[in-house]
């Protein structure tokens, strides 16, 4: 079966069946080479439900046998790769023809992949796309945006053009023989036989709605086979053609994702309407045919294979009509849709397609994925409304003016709706109600009373298949039967093709036999080690066998062990490190062998083969998981830690961990680690990827730990600001991050935010400078000496109102150096992270940058809310990280931050001020944060002077932060207050419930009025007394996300919540009490 066959091969060290399948390939390459042509098959995947004739349409999709496709890989990279004296890969001079502006499946060349992923060159088309069309907005060097739509592109592709243009660009420095492989590998890379199809098929295949159908063309697939590795490089060769002939017609500026295409242009003398872009569409065409026609008329004809029955008019590309209902291509004018259409806030829907995606990937709760559910909920909802306005529109403006820009609103809409549907199935965490719901939703006149037209409608744009991935990958992971599921898609399968279920996508991919026995085999020990995609398996087997008694020994013979076989890495040059010698020891000679290119372009071979062996040695889990678990008693060093986050990064170099695994086994670093490292390796993993840069945090936890390990000596009643305290403020950061959509920061941002959670406060363990209390000028200190010399006078005769003097002013004194360094210690941290020799690891301006966001901790909010945001011109973005690292600490409010053994011990002598923070932490539980989104547009109502403006205008979704601090006190008795607490617009007592809880929303030049009404109460007097900051703090962040050019409507509601009655002695709560109605 391919799909067990598949995965067997990710365990690259499996010798002897990789061998085999090497062998098989070379075979299969012997015969297509020589006579034959791959035999393919095609499967028809659901597209959309044409209401026009109601009929679904399909995309064909080819695949082959694994053996095949490996072997049309192996010949394509002979096109689009070149090998250096090295080893190393380069891009081919064929590859090299295709231009920067080609965003769509650009080739790789680091030996992992293929292609670069799509995801992440679409974002980059489409990004650029709007930045351009802002650009051209300001600047109007272009009068018009233009969007062409290629009909049926891959079906209608010549392969004889391709063969002759190719063929006419490779290297003049080929040998005779070279060209002549080549060109058959060519041949045989765009011409392909295809399995047997019956009369339906063929018409479905040939796209056409005929009643006779020439059933002999299906012998061979039509144009490029979309689905097969190489056609999409085959495709953007062929786009080369397209493009200068787009030029000839519409001068300018032009990205390309592969057939889809925006060009940015001044049109013709006579500008654009839709006549003159109509001409211009038939010239391109024109243009278009006639250079197929120079290219394949010179296609040799002998090389056509035998049986082959297309002939030339079957096919050529055509850029749609514009006037063709169901085509895309479409032209506006710039200044118009500026000031008309909405195109301008397009910018802000690109930045959210990217924000919503890295979030998405970067979860670690379920309150999180909510709040991504709700958000793209709400962007749905916003473009629902702005597709309705543009259809409005239509009937009273020419189609022309909006076309372009609805064309654009639909791709977002499915983007933004198909992770909505998928977010909302990993909301719901009852997998069974999630099986009951989609066979109801997939169940043609079932429950929900739903027609094949309403499925296919309310799943399109692959939403479908998303869910059935989706939904079988959960049940499988939590061993639940699927059964009913599979029943409930064989149906609409059923539904859907007809009789002609032999081609089916959904057959294919989720009914056939290899993906039940993949289903039903999961469990079984013979194959659990292949489905679970071990890559591990072969090589731990291979070091087991050599190295069993290395585990049993003590940590300095394992070390020794390791080394041993570390060294024997040598470096063969200066770009190469050869692992031979090593492989040959444990048996794996073959995997050099068969794997030169890989080990010459990627160091991924000997990063896993370090790891394996590294983590066998020291009793962890062989994987490449960062929640690192141990299966000894031993504990767990940070030696151990800063090894295996480099061994399993998947931007491991060798060379690298070869120059710094001195310094990871330094004796500094042979300690018992403090776990709490442990929580947030993941998250630096996501956050920050690079390897140096998560060391340097390690390196940076154990700082903190070792710093604050004996506590502070003038800080004896502060909450300690550790390294437990950094954790819980990286955690609470990536939560704000995921919760506000403002929050969007690169790697470099998350590393320098990370390290000042740890740093921010470590100047609060240093000693402070005694001299500065004997200064002349320091007015305080001159206070308290002339007090104390007053007093002395007074009591000098009496000695034991002297001693008590002394302890008096003992503790003013510690009280003095308790004040000073509380009130400097943001600046002067800074000041330590800049001078401190310990952390000369960190590289000098990042260094700096920490420092600088350090001390902007304890700046003013108006100095940071309200600077320049510098995160798209400059490397690091420092005002969005000094905003999280300061709502990360003001939210680091738990009881478990202080001991109640202490308070209890010493409540009596804790200072005033002291005292009330302490109780106030004791009796705070903690805080949860979540978003709740709106769509609510303002002044869009029928009738009103603004019901054209666009939905996508700022400020239209509502996006409400609310955090809920959980507290064990519910007094809620009346008090009183001579004025409204600032920064806040109300304060909502809820009426009723059985436990209080209070509503506070922030703004920031508001004062709450209900001392007014004399209706404030006790609970909420102590909270804001104690948070004072808090709100000032999230009113400004309101305000300034208000100033901000995108959709939302920002709104903080701080949420009360008391979770038991109140849990403090009177002793205790007089104490509140005092201090609250003091201030």
């Amino acid at each position: 079966m391919d799909l067990i066959d598949l995965l067997k091969l990710y365990d690259i060290f499996n010798v002897e069946y990789i061998k085999k399948t090497i062998e098989k390939v070379r075979k299969r390459l012997e015969i297509i080479l020589k006579d034959d042509y791959f035999k393919i098959n095609v499967y028809f995947k659901p597209k959309k439900y044409n209401e026009d004739t109601n009929e679904v349409e399909f995309r064909p999709l080819h695949t082959a046998s694994l053996i095949d496709q490996i072997a049309m890989v192996a010949m394509l990279q002979i096109l689009i790769y070149d090998i250096d004296s090295y080893g190393k890969i380069v891009l081919s001079d064929l590859s090299r023809l295709l231009p920067n502006e080609f965003y769509g499946n650009r080739i790789a060349y680091n030996a992992r992949e293929l292609f670069k992923p799509w995801y992440e060159q679409y974002s980059k088309y489409t990004s650029k796309a709007n930045e351009l069309l802002n650009t051209y907005c300001e600047t109007l060097e272009y009068k018009y945006e233009v969007k062409l739509d290629i009909e049926k592109f891959f079906p209608s592709v010549n392969p004889k053009v391709l063969y002759k243009y190719i063929m006419d660009r490779l290297p003049l420095r080929l040998s005779n023989d070279d060209r002549k492989t080549m060109e058959v590998i060519v041949k045989k890379l765009l011409f392909f036989k295809l399995n047997e199809l019956n009369e339906v098929e063929a018409r479905w295949y040939l796209l056409t709605e005929e009643n006779k159908i020439d059933i002999n063309k299906c012998k061979f697939a039509k144009g490029l086979p979309q689905g097969l590795p190489h056609s999409y490089f085959m495709a953007n060769i062929f786009m080369l053609i397209v493009k200068d002939i787009y030029h000839e017609v519409f001068n300018g500026k032009m990205l390309f994702y592969v057939d889809d295409s925006v060009i940015f242009t001044n049109g013709t003398e006579k500008g654009l309407n839709i006549d003159e872009f109509e001409k211009c569409i038939e010239k391109i065409n024109a243009r278009i045919e006639q250079e197929e026609r120079n290219i394949y008329k010179k296609f040799p004809i002998k090389y056509l294979p035998k049986g082959y029955a297309y002939n030339d008019k079957d096919f050529g590309v055509k850029v749609h009509n514009p006037k063709d209902r169901l085509g895309k291509s479409a032209y506006s004018d710039i200044n118009s849709a500026k000031e008309n259409s909405g195109e301008q806030y397009l910018k802000g829907l690109s930045r959210e397609t990217s924000k919503i995606g890295f979030d998405i990937n970067t979860t670690f709760s379920d309150d999180e994925i909510r709040t991504m559910t709700n958000r793209t909920k709400a962007v749905c909802e916003m473009l629902d409304e702005e597709l309705k306005r543009i259809d409005n529109s239509l009937t009273n403006s020419p189609e022309e003016k909006y076309k372009v820009y609805k064309e654009k609103l639909l791709r977002y809409k499915k983007f933004f709706s198909y992770r909505n549907k998928i977010l909302s199935y990993f909301s719901e965490g009852d997998t069974e109600k999630i099986v009951k719901n989609l066979i109801e939703d997939i169940t043609v006149n079932g429950v929900n009373a739903k027609t094949l037209k309403d499925i296919l409608i309310q799943f399109k744009d692959d939403i479908l298949f998303a869910m059935f991935d989706f939904v079988l990958k959960k049940c499988e992971d939590e061993l639940i039967k699927t059964d009913r599921l599979i029943v409930a898609i064989e149906e609409l399968d059923k539904k859907i093709y007809g009789n002609n279920t032999k081609h089916s996508y959904i057959s294919k991919i989720y009914l056939k036999k290899e993906f039940r026995e993949h289903q039903e085999d999961k469990n079984k020990p013979e194959h659990s080690s292949i489905l679970s995609s071990n890559y591990y398996e072969s090589l731990k087997e291979k070091i087991s066998k050599k190295c069993r008694a290395v585990t049993r020994q003590v940590q300095e013979n394992k070390y020794k062990n390791f080394e041993k076989y570390l060294y024997l890495f040598r470096e063969k040059n200066k770009r190469l490190y050869d692992c031979k010698q090593i492989f040959e020891r444990f048996e794996l000679q073959d995997v050099y062998n068969y794997g030169f290119f890989v080990i010459a372009n990627t160091d991924e071979l000997e990063r896993m083969f370090l790891n394996c062996l590294y983590s066998y040695f020291f009793c962890y889990e062989i994987d490449d998981k960062f929640n690192l678990s141990k299966k000894s008693r031993e504990p767990i060093e940070y030696s151990e830690i800063r090894i295996l986050t480099d061994l399993r990064n998947k931007n491991f170099k060798i060379g690298d961990f070869l120059s710094n695994y001195e310094d990871y086994i330094t004796d500094q670093f042979r300690c018992t680690a403090d776990y709490s490292l442990l929580q947030v390796l993941d998250i630096f993993r996501v956050f920050v990827s690079d390897s140096k840069l998560i060391d340097q945090l390690i390196q940076i936890h154990k700082y903190c730990c070792d710093t604050w390990k004996n506590g502070s000596k003038y800080l004896h009643f502060y909450t300690l600001h550790n390294q437990e305290h950094a954790v819980c403020l990286i955690r609470t950061a990536i939560k704000i991050a995921h919760g506000i959509s403002y929050f969007q920061m690169k790697k470099i941002d998350y590393f320098i935010l990370f390290a000042a959670c740890y740093l921010h406060d470590i100047s609060m363990v240093t000693l402070p400078e005694m001299s500065s209390f004997y200064n002349e000028d320091n007015i305080e200190s001159n206070r308290i000496y002339s007090d104390f010399v007053a007093e002395l006078d007074e009591k000098r005769e009496n000695i034991q109102l002297m001693k008590k003097q002394l302890c008096d002013y003992y503790q003013k004194i510690d009280e003095y150096f308790e004040k000073i360094i509380r009130n400097r210690h943001a600046q002067k941290s800074g000041s330590e992270i800049r001078k401190h020799s310990e952390l000369n690891f960190i590289e000098t301006s990042l260094r700096e940058a920490i420092a600088q966001v350090s001390e902007a901790h304890g700046y003013g909010v108006d100095g940071i809310y309200y600077s320049k945001s510098d995160g798209e011109k400059t490397l690091i973005n420092t005002k969005m990280i000094r905003i999280l690292l300061r709502l990360s600490d003001l939210l680091d409010m738990s009881r478990y931050r202080i001991s109640n053994i202490i308070l209890n011990h010493n409540l009596e002598n804790l200072n005033e001020e002291s005292r009330f923070h302490w109780i106030s932490h004791l009796i705070t539980d903690g805080c949860d944060m979540k978003t709740v989104y709106e769509f609510k547009p303002a002044n869009n109502t029928s009738g009103s002077d603004n019901n054209n403006l666009s939905y996508l205008r700022n400020g239209n979704i509502i996006e409400r932060f609310e955090i809920e601090v959980r507290v064990l006190m519910s007094q809620t008795s009346k008090v009183k207050k001579k004025k409204g607490c600032n920064f806040i617009k109300k304060s909502e007592l809820k009426i009723g419930s059985k436990m209080p809880e209070i509503i506070i929303t922030c703004h920031k030049n508001s004062e709450c009025e209900n001392y007014k009404n004399d209706i404030c109460n006790f609970l909420c007097k102590w909270f804001i007394t104690k948070n004072n900051f808090l709100f000032e703090e999230f009113a400004t962040l309101s305000d300034n996300l208000n100033r901000q050019d995108y959709f939302y409507t920002s709104e903080v509601n701080i949420i009360i919540k008391a979770i038991t009655n109140t849990e403090v002695s009177e002793e205790v709560f007089d104490y509140l009490r005092e201090y609250v109605n003091k201030h």
